[in-house]
């Protein structure tokens, strides 16, 4: 059962006065533009088997919750709104699993930093913060939320990374944050002294140089098993720096300036033998140095959808395909020419390929890819953004055990006018 208040006047002390069939039958309430009193709040504890509860835009007493009692819920999100006294007391008194703040401002001195949950509370595991200003050290909380493993924050107002130590986060998301607080000295802990992170997300970050020359700690090279880089410039000093994650298996650098140069570093990084997924998504990447030739043979996802590759870049990639281990290759937006599509043809592992808005060069042709082995085991083939013709669409009946489709409306059309008989029941247009 859904419940939800929008606008409405009169509603004070409202939730408080819900007949007990809702209260045992609601799963999921949301509270927009009402004013909320300390009773409102002081009932949720009432719905036991509520699930989530939203507030958006609405204003609360000045007042605070005073109860034994403690809510267990799984989702509270807050919206647009202040964490004054009473939202502050009522999340005291709660045990969530997920706790989402969007476009909220948390007035001193009442903050998530002073949260203190019980000391049994093991069931506290998410924390999203977006457009949050806050003027108090917020890692200060995860020595409060001991079990916390996820965290994630964009556009969070004077964030500082003071963290201590025997903290549990596993994953951590910062986006359009400015990382001024890394050049700190090293006795006042910052990220890389979060001993059990595996996974970090850095979207669109400033002064990101800091984290990556203030990184000395060992144990954060060891730990850490995916990192993700987005709309930010890198140097060929922070790239090497990525060459001593020691456990890395997941690498996506998008939008990150790349150019050929960055290759050689990566290529370090990928003989190794520990890296399974690499992105390079709009980058520059353009020629490939020869000595990164074969460089991709033992990496099972790569995506290099608008790298400005030229034609005759993916035979260099890979030259041997027999032993190859790539399942998933995005090829989508650069130059390919007939040997590229033969070399793709010899993958014997790929499953999914999407070749999306390509440039076809010189005499290539779609039907290459059917050159070797690949019509035996592919599943899920993109082509959108191509426009081919009747002969073209003769190319995917050669294909045996696809599950999926993705091509253009035109294509789609002349699919259908050819008649021709396709061993996929799935497909994906796109009308664009």
């Amino acid at each position: 059962m859904f419940l939800k208040l929008k606008n409405c006047l009169n509603v004070k002390n409202y939730i408080s006065n819900i007949n007990e069939f809702r209260i045992n039958k609601l799963r999921n309430m949301k509270l927009q533009n009402i004013q909320l009193s300390s009773l409102d709040l002081i009932s949720f504890i009432e719905f036991k088997k509520i699930a989530k509860i939203k507030l958006e835009n609405c204003t609360c007493d000045d007042d605070e919750i005073y109860t034994e009692k403690t809510l267990v819920i799984l989702i509270i999100e807050i919206k647009n709104m202040e964490m004054n006294k009473l939202i502050h007391s009522f999340l005291k008194k709660t045990q969530f699993k997920i706790l989402e703040l969007k476009n909220v401002c948390l007035i001193y001195p009442y903050s998530l930093a002073n949260i203190s949950p019980l000391e049994d509370n093991k069931f506290s595991g998410k924390i999203k913060l977006e457009a949050v200003k806050t003027n108090e050290n917020f890692f200060e909380l995860l020595n409060n939320f001991k079990y916390l493993l996820l965290m994630e924050m964009k556009s969070v107002k004077n964030l500082s990374f003071r963290i201590k130590k025997n903290v549990n986060l596993n994953f951590l998301k910062l986006e359009e944050l400015a990382l001024k607080d890394f050049s700190l000295p090293k006795k006042i802990h910052n990220i890389q002294f979060l001993p059990n992170l595996e996974f970090l997300t850095l979207y669109r970050i400033q002064n990101i140089s800091s984290l990556f020359y203030n990184l000395n700690e060992q144990q954060f090279y060891d730990t850490l098993r995916t990192l993700k880089i987005k709309g930010t410039p890198l140097t060929h000093l922070e790239i090497e720096k990525i060459l001593n994650f020691s456990r890395l298996e997941n690498l996506k650098l998008h939008t990150c300036n790349l150019d050929s140069s960055h290759l050689l570093n990566l290529n370090k990084l990928i003989s190794k033998k520990i890296l399974r997924r690499l992105i390079l998504t709009n980058n520059k990447i353009k020629n490939i140095p020869i000595t990164c030739k074969g460089m991709f043979n033992d990496l099972e996802h790569i995506v290099l959808d608008r790298c400005g590759l030229y034609a005759g870049s993916v035979s260099l990639f890979f030259n041997d395909t027999k032993s190859n281990k790539i399942s998933f290759l995005d090829l989508s937006h650069n130059s390919l020419n007939r040997t590229d599509l033969i070399v793709v043809s010899g993958l014997i592992k790929l499953q999914v390929l999407k070749l999306n808005g390509i440039n076809l060069q010189e005499d290539a042709r779609l039907n290459n890819l059917t050159t070797h082995g690949l019509t035996k085991h592919l599943k899920f083939l993109e082509i959108k953004e191509l426009t081919i013709s009747a002969k073209d669409i003769l190319f995917l009946s050669k294909f045996k055990v696809l599950e999926k489709i993705s091509l253009s409306e035109s294509s789609f059309k002349c699919l259908k006018i050819t008649k021709v008989r396709i061993c996929c029941s799935n497909f994906d247009v796109d009308s664009v």
